[in-house]
């Protein structure tokens, strides 16, 4: 089931960097799926929330302090499709990514620095309406939410 689980993130989070707003319902909607279908959709659903709200904090301090900015988007909150993003990633971390839970913290820390340098780098060359002007803040928050979604997913859902 994880692999099927890591299939829909990736065609997800592609759908989402490559068309924006197009494909935000079908995302969505997996989203719900992956809640309902869980062993503990309350306990999912929290999850969800909690590192869509540490996300969406980041990403407001981010556009901010001009990290990252959005063609024809002026304001400080992230253009939706963006937003959609981090319950995406809650539900990786709840599936496909626990593989990863009892994995050393150093190792844990490694990969989310080196993985969102990679995604953000990958996102901004499929998307030109996405601009990252400085990828070291990204790679040190990630470094830290990787493990972080990893501690709040090692009860089952």
């Amino acid at each position: 089931m994880n692999f099927l689980h890591y299939i829909c993130f990736s065609l997800s989070w592609l759908a989402l960097i490559q068309f924006e707003s197009t494909y935000i319902y079908p995302v969505l909607t997996y989203i719900v799926l992956f809640i309902i279908t869980s062993k503990q959709p309350l306990q999912c659903s929290k999850i969800i929330l909690t590192l869509t709200g540490i996300g969406l904090l980041i990403d407001f301090v981010f556009i901010y302090f001009h990290i990252i900015e959005f063609a024809n988007h002026n304001s400080p909150i992230p253009p939706l499709w963006y937003i959609c993003l981090w319950p995406l990633f809650a539900t990786a971390a709840q599936s496909s990514l626990r593989v990863f839970i009892n994995t050393h913290i150093l190792a844990q820390i490694l990969m989310g620095a080196f993985s969102s340098y990679l995604a953000f780098h990958f996102g901004t060359q499929i998307n030109q309406n996405v601009h990252v002007h400085h990828f070291l803040p990204i790679i040190i928050c990630w470094a830290f939410i990787f493990p972080l979604s990893l501690k709040l997913s090692k009860k089952p859902t």
